[in-house]
């Protein structure tokens, strides 16, 4: 039976996805236990654990969720997009859907929800608890204290290009990986034909309307909790120095911002 992840940076409506395939009859999950598997998927991304290990480690958390029941499985989950490709190989039938959201969106909207906020910066002690610069290097102290000195806004623009990439470069070839762009998703008429495309793929029938009027009708918990960030002049041009060569491949660039 064929499965569904799809993977993104988060700030990219999982929450709302996971709703709707749920309502079109999906055995839908957003972001599941158990959530060390985040840990591995960052290892695996920065290329410290062995493709083997993290196929195998896939295999035992989400086999048993994948094969029960009548209905497809879909999990909408940002924490685990650095197992595309041992997602892709631990399941035949799955599908990897990789939702890319334009780096200046994704930016003000992490920084209002909070994310890398200086209060959670003591939970990033945990060993790949998040992507981050000195897992990708030999271990380095001073690398390690200059990307813990970074701000918030320095550190969003380089996960936004890490996770797009390992995402992109994972799924690579692979017929069963697609890119999905956020603007493109929660467009009332594209996103519509995308999404009941996907459904229909799971071989669910449903009515689109009526499940993406559900969907909506629900409350979204990871709504930003702060209020809208405007980036200067200054960030804006950071930001595309950092993001601007991943962007591109997703069409991508200033003129979006």
């Amino acid at each position: 039976m064929t499965s569904l992840f799809l993977l993104s940076t988060g700030r990219t409506a999982t929450t709302w996805i996971a709703s709707v395939f749920a309502h079109a009859g999906a055995r839908s999950l957003h972001e599941p236990e158990p959530r060390w598997l985040r840990l591995v998927g960052n290892a695996y991304a920065a290329g410290s654990l062995s493709h083997e290990r993290a196929v195998a480690t896939v295999r035992r958390a989400r086999a048993a969720d994948v094969d029960a029941g009548e209905r497809p499985y879909v999990e909408a989950n940002s924490l685990i997009s650095g197992l595309t490709r041992p997602l892709l190989d631990a399941f035949a039938d799955a599908i990897v859907v990789q939702i890319v959201r334009e780096p200046v969106g994704y930016v003000q909207s992490a920084i209002a929800w909070g994310q890398y906020r200086t209060g959670g910066r003591i939970l990033n002690v945990v060993p790949y608890r998040r992507l981050a610069e000195p897992q990708f290097r030999p271990l380095s102290v001073p690398e390690r204290v200059r990307w813990a000195r970074k701000d918030q806004f320095e550190r969003l623009c380089w996960t936004w290009t890490a996770q797009n990439r390992a995402m992109r470069t994972q799924g690579a070839d692979n017929p069963r990986h697609r890119v999905m762009r956020f603007d493109e998703l929660v467009d009332p008429v594209r996103g519509r034909a995308r999404l009941a495309e996907l459904i229909a793929e799971l071989g669910l029938t449903a009515d689109i309307d009526t499940v993406m009027r559900a969907a909506a009708s629900e409350r979204n918990e990871s709504a930003p909790r702060g209020a809208k960030v405007e980036l200067d002049v200054q960030q804006r041009r950071r930001l595309w120095q950092v993001c601007g060569d991943e962007a591109a491949r997703y069409g991508f660039g200033p003129t979006d911002a």
